[in-house]
């Protein structure tokens, strides 16, 4: 029996080494790396990493002193130093998946999908289920994911180590390993909370503790701290573009996150109502008057601008039925501002299709229907039409008879959504499409429901000498659409000029 209990911990033991390789080669990527790493007194250590002789993704690690080249580097301490200086967890202390366990986790995965989301850090960093992860990518297929916020390096260390110990068939050997590392490093940690960690009783740490101190390889600590009992906020997603949204969402609530489980739609409404209360704070509107790019608060309505001087209007005003008076005003708005054969172009929703029509046909002439198809995240449901949409419509009307433009196909793939910004926010590659095809270089672009301000950002883009004039009755969404254009500006390193 002693000699399987042996075998046993050197396996669990070259589990681990392998394991904290792979962390290492992934964290840090192939090449040389130098790292200052604590080992009793800072260290200048070099690691050099690198697949293995056979090909596969495994890690080859060499550390080397570059001040003793035969001193010896523990691995462990070089893990926690890449831990502490990018927050990407280890899952070196539970014993890695064989390659049997990882293809009948991956079999199951084909056939009934993944049961358990991943765990992600609101930097990206997987906490834990980087096998689930791996096998979703073998597989081509999405994996289900929850954004957690607020986590310093030592909780989640903890809540990945409780979590694959729940998860996972970790036998005695490898708990009391797990429990002796949790001791040295963390010897402030209670017995129970190091227990729960490794799922081994109080009693056993208790005694493991003795020995460990008794050799000297922890210090005696009269105060420890036990586990605190915590929720954190925390966001389940389903597709692969809306971690980043969660990430984003969590980063800006930080603090002021409620304790709970959040859907996405709802963190990245209070992110952006925390934004704009910010914005509120600060200075007042910067004026743009004289600049090429002009952004105002101000109603469409009452929008001071020179008849006949726009080639085109886009634009994006509310769907609900309690705008739909606005519809009438926006097209004799485009009727007074644009130029004799100046387009109309303007989202709208399938749902009063044909009411928008008849609105906007009073004062122009309807020129077609373009088709934006939501390729990307599915279609949305509209409940009470008992359907789902996979499409919005762009309606294009103009005053008179239009002058010619670019040829456009009247299907378009939309570019996904984009609602990091406001919760009617479209995509700005699509708006980019539409003013490239729809007007000319010297034309005044002007959005009369501004939001997010897409469009103004499409002008600067597209270029070619194009102005863009801006309205929206909100003064945050004013202040936001300044400050999106300053930060477009500074990146595409071009200045205001009128």
């Amino acid at each position: 029996m002693k000699t399987t209990v042996n075998r046993m911990m050197v396996m669990a033991t070259m589990s681990r080494l392998q394991a904290m390789r792979r962390y290492l080669g992934d964290g840090l990527g192939e090449g040389e790396h130098l790292l200052q790493v604590v080992t009793g007194t800072p260290t200048s250590v070099k690691i050099e990493t690198g697949v293995g002789e056979d090909g596969t993704a495994e890690y080859e690690v060499a550390i080397v002193d570059l001040d003793d080249p035969e001193a010896d580097i523990p691995l462990e301490s070089v893990v926690d130093h890449v831990e502490r200086r990018t927050g990407a967890v280890s899952d070196h202390l539970v014993p890695s998946m064989s390659e049997q366990e990882y293809e009948a986790l991956k079999n199951s995965i084909a056939a009934h999908g993944v049961m358990n989301p991943i765990l992600v850090d609101d930097k990206g960093n997987v906490i834990e289920g980087r096998q689930r992860q791996r096998a979703c990518r073998e597989l081509r297929i999405n994996c289900p994911t929850t954004v957690i916020g607020r986590l310093a390096l030592q909780e989640k260390r903890q809540l990945a180590l409780e979590l694959n110990l729940c998860r996972r068939q970790v036998g005695l050997p490898a708990k009391r390993e797990i429990a002796q590392t949790l001791l040295r490093r963390t010897p402030w940690l209670s017995d129970r909370s190091i227990g729960l960690q490794a799922g081994l009783d109080h009693k056993t740490v208790g005694a493991m503790r003795i020995t460990l101190r008794a050799g000297g390889e922890i210090p005696h600590l009269s105060n420890r701290t036990g586990k605190d009992g915590k929720r954190y906020p925390t966001i389940t997603v389903h597709q692969p573009k809306d971690v980043e949204r969660a990430k984003r969402a969590l980063q800006i609530l930080s603090a002021t996150a409620a304790n709970k489980a959040m859907e996405l739609r709802c963190a990245e409404r209070k992110a952006r109502e925390r934004l704009m209360a910010a914005d509120r704070e600060k200075a007042a509107v910067i004026p743009t008057s004289g600049d090429a790019i002009r952004i105002v608060q101000e109603d469409f309505r009452n929008l001071a601008i020179e008849e006949k001087t726009s080639g085109l209007v886009i634009t994006d005003p509310p769907y609900p039925k309690q705008f739909l008076p606005l519809w009438d005003a926006l097209g004799m708005f485009a009727a007074r501002v644009l130029r004799p054969g100046g387009m109309l172009v303007t989202y709208t929703s399938p749902y009063y299709l044909d009411q928008v029509i008849a609105s906007l046909g009073k004062h122009l002439t309807y020129y077609w229907q373009l088709v934006l198809l939501h390729d990307h995240g599915g279609g949305e449901m509209v409940y009470p039409r008992k359907l789902r949409t996979w499409y919005k419509p762009i309606l294009c009307f103009s005053k008179g008879e239009p002058l010619r433009h670019r040829c456009i196909n009247d299907v378009l793939h939309g570019h996904g959504k984009e609602k990091d910004l406001h919760d009617w926010q479209q995509s700005l590659l699509d708006a980019v499409h539409l003013i490239e095809h729809f007007s000319k270089p010297g034309d005044l672009i002007v959005d009369p429901f501004g939001g997010s301000f897409t469009a103004a950002e499409a002008v600067l883009r597209v270029g070619g000498g194009r102005r863009f004039l801006g309205c929206d009755v909100d003064r945050a969404c004013v202040v936001l659409g300044q400050k999106r254009i300053a930060t477009v500006r500074k990146e595409m390193g071009v200045s205001p000029l009128p």
